[in-house]
């Protein structure tokens, strides 16, 4: 069924995951290139405050640490097929709503709306793909649908400042709406759901949907049969009851603390405004473009380097590369600011801008998503990494909604400071807390861990 020549299954179901990914990035930064317009234009009657805009941006990453939590409770019950879809409806109703009513209060509550999309997708939508996929492939699956969110924040940054909010709006629905339909039409449940439930039949009917050879169908059933015997599932509870998972969570969410003080957080969801404020020689709406094209070379050079070098080496190199770039970033502003003439040096706020974005996605960008995945135990990876991930967007709603307070009180120069001397810091944290995992298998990684944890101080 659906076979047409050599279009699988298979390939629909990633094309519909890689456009849902695309959505995703472009609803995330939706507001680098409409917050200019909603400023200075009267979309909404008037031009929006700043206090406004500030909502607007954080009111999203609020709901999607709600909608991480919702996912969670719901994919192992309905099934990640079914919970993709429930998970993405919220952001086509929310942008089909902001797309008529053009009321604030509105705009906040479907700004909230695409977040719960937003945490949702990104939670459920990647372990449905690892769970579909074969050993063999599952790598490169995960890569292309990781790497395909960053060309959603493309599409916001070179979309968006050339069209209307209304076209943005329609296009990122309409995105939303397609890859809904094309998952409707090629997904099938995974063959976890159906093993978890004792359903054998439904399980074989899955993977078959999926792979060319009986053998290999009857051999993974009984490996996921085995696994989740093996392995059942925790709970949020058991996150406290170990010293080992409760120094692993504490790692965990401490890299992404650190992970979203590198200054990215900032950079991404304020890019158009960060560069309306320095002062650039070129229009300042291509510069989150050329951002965004890096961003994506980084994210694909990454792919290469994971598994040649250690993680803990990558995390000290590129954290070193982005305090060089932060600290002259830091430096123009401040001179910019004190009223000096900085012309003859205007290039260098997007010269520091594209390296440090290029070095942050080779390294901070994935790494700490990777170790967080490599450090729980089985039978609490998705309630850890829930868990983290949920503290994670309540650290991106923190400073989304205090970046502007905290420019007018430190100016932007000392906050790229800020921002560098947290990069130092995140060094010292890895070299003395964190493991290193690459080249251990997951079992490995766990009696290292419990070692640490009982070693005497």
């Amino acid at each position: 069924m659906y076979n047409i020549g050599m279009f699988k299954p298979i390939h629909g179901v990633i094309l519909s995951v890689v456009l849902m990914n695309i959505a995703t990035g472009a609803m995330v930064t939706w507001s680098s290139p409409v917050i200019p317009k909603l400023t200075t234009g009267n979309y909404y009657g008037r031009p929006l405050t700043t206090d406004e805009t500030t909502w607007m941006t954080s009111l999203m990453t609020l709901g999607a640490a709600v909608g991480t939590l919702v996912s969670a409770c719901i994919a192992d019950r309905i099934g990640k097929k079914k919970a993709s879809l429930v998970m993405l409806a919220p952001s086509v109703l929310g942008y089909a709503v902001i797309s008529i009513v053009r009321v604030i209060g509105v705009l906040y509550f479907c700004r909230f709306l695409a977040g719960l999309s937003i945490g949702g997708m990104t939670t459920v939508v990647p372990t449905y793909t690892g769970e579909i996929a074969s050993k063999e492939k599952r790598g490169s699956m995960l890569a292309i649908v990781g790497s395909s969110a960053v060309l959603g924040f493309l599409f916001s940054y070179s979309v968006g400042p050339y069209v209307s909010v209304l076209t943005l709006n329609l296009l990122i629905m309409g995105l939303s709406l397609l890859s809904g339909t094309l998952f409707m039409i090629f997904a099938s449940e995974t063959a976890y759901f159906y093993i978890l439930r004792g359903d054998k039949q439904g399980a074989e009917a899955a993977l078959r949907r999926f792979r060319s050879s009986e053998e290999e169908i009857k051999m993974e059933l009984l490996e996921i049969s085995i696994r989740i015997r093996e392995e059942p599932q925790g709970n949020i509870f058991d996150l406290v009851k170990s010293t080992t998972v409760l120094k692993s969570y504490f790692v965990a969410v401490m890299l992404l603390v650190f992970q979203n003080l590198t200054g990215i957080t900032a950079v991404q969801y304020y890019s158009q405004p960060i560069f309306d404020m320095i002062g650039v020689d070129i229009p300042t709406e291509l510069c989150p473009i050329i951002l965004g094209c890096i961003q994506y070379v980084g994210g694909f050079t990454a792919l290469f380097v994971y598994d040649k070098f250690g993680r803990k080496i990558i995390m000290y190199v590129t954290a070193v590369v982005m305090i060089l770039a932060e600290v002259p970033l830091g430096v123009f502003c401040y001179l910019k600011d004190r009223g000096d003439d900085v012309s003859s040096i205007s290039f260098l706020p997007l010269v520091c801008l594209s390296v440090f974005i290029f070095f942050y996605n080779l390294g901070w960008g994935m790494i700490p998503w990777v170790i967080a995945a490599e450090i729980f135990p089985a039978k609490l990876r998705v309630t850890g990494i829930c868990a983290v991930a949920f503290i994670n967007w309540i650290m991106v709603f923190i400073i989304t909604k205090t970046f502007d307070s905290m420019v007018r009180t430190f100016t932007l120069g000392v906050l790229f400071w800020i921002f560098a001397t947290s990069c130092l810091i995140s060094i010292i944290f890895v070299k003395f807390m964190v493991t290193e995992t690459r080249g251990k298998s997951l079992e490995e990684i766990q009696d290292a861990l419990k070692k640490k944890a009982t070693s005497p101080k």
